[in-house]
């Protein structure tokens, strides 16, 4: 058992016959790897009498990264990234549309470190990263290296560690000090199955605090009225590791006052694959 399996061990209650291991496994020089696919609509609704030239955008990311595991310890857990494949496509209108296949951004490198509870704490050599894409309009957020990050931060910390009942809630502080803001999510989780060491669970996150964080900045200018985030995961009991995880964010709000305000909706679906193999071209 590695260090930082051990440290979750030491801190689970005792086993029951239906809780479920929901530990991570995560050895020194491990290498996996996670696909990360973020599929973004906005529309917006104006006021009578008022036209707007954009009302509606789309945009689809996907980036594939292979993950070395530098550090997993008690204290720990460095994760060094090199990017396979990023591309972006984005759609105005639904009829003006650009693809950015982003080529130089295959081979970047960039590392995450971790505390053992999985809340990003640094970002190493993601210059790089940031000035490639500083000219990505990018909803996903993964246009920084610490918005993907943020995103590996997330999909982490779905998974709550150590032994789990049928069901169980967990909150999660998102505090990004940098732009002065702060998130709360609360997740509902409850074990749907358990077969052949594989769990499958279902999840409804709810989320309050003053902006989202980086991944969800296409919702930044508007006042959130009302937020809903389904979502389910399967993780691998065996091999300590997440294997799909899925969840759409749908959010409604608005900007401006009385009859003057614009009505927004927009939705976020995330989609995250973890291999031992890369992915399928």
């Amino acid at each position: 058992m590695t260090p930082l399996a051990l440290a979750f061990a030491l801190s689970a209650p005792v086993p029951k016959d239906d809780q479920t291991d929901f530990t991570w496994k995560l050895a020194n020089r491990e290498v996996f790897y996670v696909t990360l696919e973020t599929d973004t609509d906005a529309n917006v609704t104006p006021p009578p009498r008022i036209a707007l030239a954009v009302s509606s955008q789309s945009q689809r990311t996907v980036g594939v990264w292979k993950v070395t595991v530098a550090t997993a310890d008690a204290d720990r857990v460095v994760l060094d990234l090199e990017t396979v494949s990023y591309s972006s496509a984005s759609t105005w209108n639904a009829k003006v549309k650009a693809t950015s296949p982003v080529a130089d951004a295959v081979g970047q490198k960039f590392t995450l470190t971790f505390d053992t509870a999985f809340r990003l704490s640094k970002v190493a050599d993601g210059d790089a990263w940031d000035k490639l894409l500083a000219n990505e309009q990018q909803s996903s957020g993964m246009h920084t290296a610490k918005g993907v990050g943020r995103a590996f931060e997330h999909l982490f910390r779905v998974v709550p560690g150590g032994r789990q009942g049928k069901g169980w809630k967990t909150t999660s502080d998102v505090l990004d000090k940098d732009a002065g803001t702060s998130d709360t999510w609360t997740r509902r989780a409850k074990v749907d199955a358990v077969k052949d060491g594989v769990a499958t669970v279902t999840t409804e996150t709810d989320l309050d605090g003053k902006r989202e964080d980086n991944r969800r900045s296409v919702f930044v200018p508007y006042e959130r009225k009302a937020a809903k985030c389904p979502g389910a995961f399967t993780f691998n009991t065996v091999t300590g590791r997440l294997e799909r995880f899925e969840e759409t964010l749908t959010v409604t709000g608005s900007s401006g006052v009385k009859d003057q305000a614009i009505g927004y909706t927009g939705t976020v679906k995330t989609v995250a694959t973890v291999s031992a193999k890369p992915p399928k071209k």
